[in-house]
């Protein structure tokens, strides 16, 4: 699979040497966080921004602007075509969000909020 192919939002961690692991969806990236690494913990962890705009169902291909994943607000529950894990959409801060989940649907999670959610198997592919 080519991530840069996959509709965004997608994921990169960054590890401790510098090397960067790209995910296909935000959903796939909090599931492989639960699991060691080889690597070590991330230093980091990002996540493209969607623009609020857009309707989320929408899924395009086009790199957004990476945004640290624990600055980001989720949303999960809109209708959408999932890559892997449950469907989730990234924006900038929690106004975005809000809108997106008032015109169509979903719930507004925050970063730790979004990875109990998807760990504890509460959001549905």
């Amino acid at each position: 699979m080519v991530v840069r192919a996959q509709p965004s939002p997608r994921g990169q961690v960054v590890y401790r040497d510098g090397s960067r692991r790209f995910y296909c969806s935000v959903g796939d990236m909090v599931l492989a966080l639960q699991e060691p690494s080889s690597r070590g913990k991330p230093t980091a962890i990002f996540v493209e921004a969607l623009d609020p705009g857009i309707d989320p169902a929408v899924t395009q291909t086009t790199e957004g602007r990476w945004i640290p994943a624990p600055q980001a607000a989720f949303v999960l529950g809109v209708k959408r075509r999932g890559v892997m894990g449950p469907p989730t959409v990234a924006y900038a801060n929690t106004d975005a969000a809000q809108q997106v989940a008032k015109q169509h649907g979903g719930s507004v999670h925050g970063w730790n909020q979004l990875v109990e959610q998807i760990v504890s198997g509460a959001a549905k592919r």
